[in-house]
């Protein structure tokens, strides 16, 4: 019965660790981009996002989107709960925390450009307590 938990426990570990494996990177990538934002980078943030992004939000546009929102403008913790990667596409979702008091949930698309993961679309939810 000990044994048979055990074997139990272990197969779940090695599936937990293979989840958060396999959304390390894209999880990297969207963390770097918060980083450059949160330091004023706009381009380097704006070189995170893959063609289509590109293509649908001009550097203009995309920078209006970071200034409407402080918690993304100024990122203090991000927690990504909710990860899937399939194929070559990853879902990522979770919650922003600004330096005041305020949080914003967001959700990340990211998809493989090469060997390259960048943000194909995204939702900041509004700044809320």
């Amino acid at each position: 019965m000990q044994l048979t938990i055990a074997v139990i426990v272990m197969l779940g570990a090695l599936g937990v660790g293979h989840w958060w494996v396999r959304t390390v990177q894209p999880v990297g990538v969207i963390r770097a981009q918060l980083r450059a934002i949160d330091e004023g980078m706009y381009p380097q943030a704006y070189d995170y996002l893959s063609s289509t992004a590109k293509a649908t939000w001009s550097f203009d546009e995309f920078v209006a989107l970071i200034q409407y929102n402080p918690v993304v403008m100024e990122t203090r913790v991000s927690t990504f709960s909710s990860r899937s990667v399939n194929g070559n596409t990853a879902t990522i979702g979770g919650v922003l925390e600004g330096y005041g008091l305020d949080v914003s949930e967001a959700t990340f698309v990211l998809v493989k450009e090469g060997n390259q993961w960048r943000i194909e679309n995204f939702a900041w939810g509004p700044p809320h307590q």
